[in-house]
């Protein structure tokens, strides 16, 4: 009983961790940081290395995605993924424009692991307030 407990409350401190906050409001918009996901592939590692802070990214729709039916991948600006926009962000996005992705973003944060290798992306996007 006691696995079960703590079974699920990683499942809820998981998906807690990985809900994005908006950060600031202004004018009816709002910055919402996200974590890229996906980035582990060493084919997308290597093209992580490359990246630097402030660098703007950006989005596509890939309904070609098995594990998120409206998935949007993050690419350089050489169109090279690097990883995808977590679900709880995706299922509001596609819905409203499927085709014009180009939301306003860019890098805030590239986590290294002890190798000095960065492992770890995270994204701020200016939104309008009312999509999430």
């Amino acid at each position: 009983m006691k696995l079960l407990n703590i079974a699920n409350w990683l499942k809820r401190a998981f998906k807690e961790d990985y809900k994005s906050k908006p950060v600031v409001h202004k004018k009816g918009m709002c910055i919402h940081e996200v974590f890229i996901w996906g980035i582990p592939y060493k084919e997308r590692k290597t093209v992580v290395q490359q990246l630097t802070l402030m660098e703007k990214l950006k989005f596509r729709r890939d309904s070609t995605y098995k594990y998120d039916k409206n998935a949007i991948s993050v690419m350089t600006s050489n169109e090279e993924i690097i990883g995808y926009l977590p679900p709880h962000i995706t299922k509001v996005l596609t819905p409203i424009n499927d085709r014009d992705l180009d939301f306003d973003n860019t890098i805030i944060r590239l986590e290294k692991d002890h190798a000095d290798q960065k492992y770890s992306v995270q994204v701020a996007i200016y939104l309008p307030e009312k999509l999430i």
